[in-house]
């Protein structure tokens, strides 16, 4: 019984951290990289204000008053449609990330956004 408690202590530990529960997503390490939301690149869509908000290990949601049945519709995805990962620890980053797909804040403190006219 003692060989049966040891080999469980050993063995328990290895099966509850290999199972991951994350989804697969993108991390982004450019700021130069184009976001989609619903299969649209930001930079395209038909909207003159948009909110974004953090959602935590899901990534970074984007809302322009689209249609949506759930919140997931709302993440900002690559081109494949898989979430991106924003892991930096300041916000110029996601600013300039923003900036690049024609996005800029109204207001310090905000997360409302305008799009930038061409």
């Amino acid at each position: 019984m003692k060989y049966f408690y040891l080999l469980f202590l050993l063995v328990f530990p290895f099966l509850t951290f290999s199972q991951s529960t994350t989804e697969p997503r993108t991390v982004v390490t450019s700021s130069k990289t184009y976001g989609y939301v619903g299969g649209v690149r930001l930079d395209k869509l038909d909207a003159h204000y948009a909110e974004f908000e953090n959602w935590g290990s899901h990534g970074l949601t984007f809302d322009y008053g689209q249609q949506r049945k759930n919140r997931k519709d709302l993440v900002v995805t690559d081109e494949k449609g898989m979430p991106l990962w924003f892991n930096v620890p300041n916000k110029s980053f996601l600013l300039n990330f923003l900036h690049y797909n024609k996005w800029h804040l109204t207001a310090t403190n905000s997360s409302l956004l305008q799009k930038i006219n061409d």
